[in-house]
């Protein structure tokens, strides 16, 4: 892939999504100051004819509201297509946890 998305740290939490193409050095960022956003999950349009056709989807979390919210970015540009609003905040570290109806302890994947 001739784009890379990665997520650029200041302090000890994500502060905005960056995704840069490398063959040209071009950049595009999603900011909202005060909040975090989790690893973005690219989810690719139906029949997409270019690498990036498709969504960035990030859990952002807004310490100051103490709640979370779903970000829905355009994966081209990373302009903001829509947001889910949730009523409570989820913790970092939700990425990777599993529970599973046996053996409901938790693993870290």
């Amino acid at each position: 892939m001739s784009d890379t998305i990665r997520r650029r740290r200041r302090r000890s939490t994500e502060q905005d999504i960056t995704k840069v193409d490398v063959d040209t050095g071009t950049a595009h960022r999603w900011r909202e100051s005060g909040t975090h956003p989790g690893e973005p999950l690219f989810v690719p349009a139906p029949e997409a004819e270019n690498e990036d056709d498709g969504v960035l989807l990030s859990v952002v979390l807004d310490p100051e509201a103490d709640r979370s919210r779903l970000v829905c970015l355009n994966a081209e540009t990373l302009g903001e297509l829509g947001r889910a609003e949730l009523p409570h905040r989820l913790p970092f570290g939700f990425h990777g946890q599993f529970y599973g109806p046996v053996a409901p302890g938790r693993s870290m994947a």
